[in-house]
């Protein structure tokens, strides 16, 4: 919470404007300080949650945990990429993201499901070839 002290706390400073917040604590979570980028996030959606970064912001909280292995709080967070953002261009990465995060938590069948909805709603993407071969390898014994 540290970061969320220095970056955020009334008195400190003020909150550097929104596309300088967002590019500090990507740039955070690309070196591996995933902590300190997820206490930044947070603070990013609370400050300025309409901002049109916001979604890209709510898929990296989820990458912040993700890298960490804590596959329930990024499920979550990739969630409400589902409730919040489901115009967003990073839905189809969120909704692969779901289903790796279910395999991780031994969901299999749940899982499945999920890499199906995005064959089937982005089956020429990235996203979809990926959720495809992950399901053709989850058939081989």
């Amino acid at each position: 919470m540290a970061a969320l002290a220095t970056a955020f706390t009334p008195g400190l400073r003020a909150p550097a404007s929104p596309n300088a917040e967002y590019r500090r604590y990507h740039a955070a979570l690309r070196r591996g300080r995933f902590e300190f980028a997820a206490a930044g996030l947070h603070a990013f959606l609370s400050h300025f949650p309409r901002h049109y970064l916001a979604d890209n912001v709510q898929y990296l909280l989820g990458e912040s945990y993700y890298a960490r292995q804590l596959y329930s709080v990024a499920l979550g967070e990739y969630e409400k990429m589902l409730e919040h953002y489901w115009r967003s261009n990073k839905l189809p990465d969120a909704m692969l993201k779901i289903g790796l995060c279910q395999l991780a938590l031994g969901q299999h069948d749940v899982a499945r499901a999920s890499l199906r909805r995005v064959v089937s709603r982005f089956p020429h993407t990235r996203q979809g070839k990926l959720a495809r071969a992950k399901l053709k390898e989850l058939k081989r014994p």
